[in-house]
């Protein structure tokens, strides 16, 4: 993710696959991990992805998104306070609440 306006041709031609989000929301949900080389990258907490997931919903393949959308649901460590939060920021409230009400 890159904030809207930002030149990404060089990821794109290097096969990157790019989505630009409002500048407010880049930092938004953003934590550390690492990987298995031992490497700390920057990712999104499974919040903040819920939330990219429901927002392009329809440029993804229904299978991937009921998957994600009924993995988060059923995970005991999910957090739908921070969830809601996160979905008020990107005016995504109602259509997260939806999801919730059903799968809950």
């Amino acid at each position: 993710s890159v904030v809207r306006g930002y030149n990404a041709k060089h990821l794109k031609e290097a096969g990157v696959i790019v989505h630009t989000v409002r500048r407010e929301w880049l930092e938004l949900g953003l934590t550390k991990a690492e990987t298995y080389a031992g490497n700390t990258i920057r990712i999104y907490d499974k919040e903040r992805c819920i939330c990219d997931i429901i927002k392009r919903k329809k440029q993804m393949d229904i299978q991937i998104f009921q998957m994600a959308i009924t993995a988060y649901f059923a995970d005991k460590d999910k957090n739908i306070h921070k969830l809601m939060g996160y979905a008020k920021t990107m005016k995504l409230e109602e259509r997260v609440r939806q999801y919730a009400e059903v799968l809950l």
